[in-house]
């Protein structure tokens, strides 16, 4: 299933016919910005999905700034939420489709335009990295998910621990959701 969505994004990303875009058309090759930009129906559903990928080194570095980001958007801090970029954009040395979201989260002016579509980009992303080699990582980690962050699917998340902090909607449904997996 995976491999289905990366070989449909990159289509997307070269504007050429997909699963999600039968028509072609987009975003021009070559164009940096992430795909993301939302449909004009819902602007929380992002069109096109960036390929990040994380090797584990960078991820193991990654790791406690998105956890930081992770709890600020749980708490509904936009200021901590952008402490927390601030220290990623470090790790992503200002260059490429992380630094790139990076970047675009950093501009967002509100903590919904951070959430959606972001940070589930940059959750997966390290979601991917992890469950690629679990034991390269210390202590225990879970990927939580909430049904209702998008009808139609949900996002995922990581925690260090297993009590759950939902960061797609804060204090308004903080404990929304279950543990996916633990790492």
């Amino acid at each position: 299933t995976h491999g289905a969505f990366k070989i449909d994004s990159a289509l997307q990303i070269r504007a050429k016919p997909s699963m999600m875009n039968p028509q072609g058309g987009g975003a021009t090759p070559g164009h940096h910005n992430l795909g993301t930009h939302s449909s004009p129906s819902d602007p929380s559903l992002p069109t096109a999905t960036p390929s990040i990928d994380f090797d584990t080194e960078t991820a193991q570095k990654a790791l406690p700034p998105y956890f930081q980001l992770q709890s600020a958007l749980a708490n509904d801090s936009l200021e901590d939420a952008q402490t927390a970029l601030r220290e990623f954009m470090q790790i992503t040395v200002h260059a490429g489709p992380a630094a790139d979201l990076v970047h675009d989260m950093l501009s967002a002016s509100s903590l919904d335009a951070l959430r959606r579509p972001h940070f589930e980009v940059l959750s997966n992303a390290l979601a991917q990295a992890v469950a690629r080699d679990p034991s390269a990582f210390e202590g225990q980690l879970y990927q939580m998910h909430c049904p209702m962050v998008y009808p139609d699917r949900g996002a995922d998340w990581l925690q260090s621990s297993a009590q759950l902090r939902n960061p797609y909607f804060g204090a308004t449904m903080l404990t929304c959701g279950e543990v996916k997996k633990r790492f």
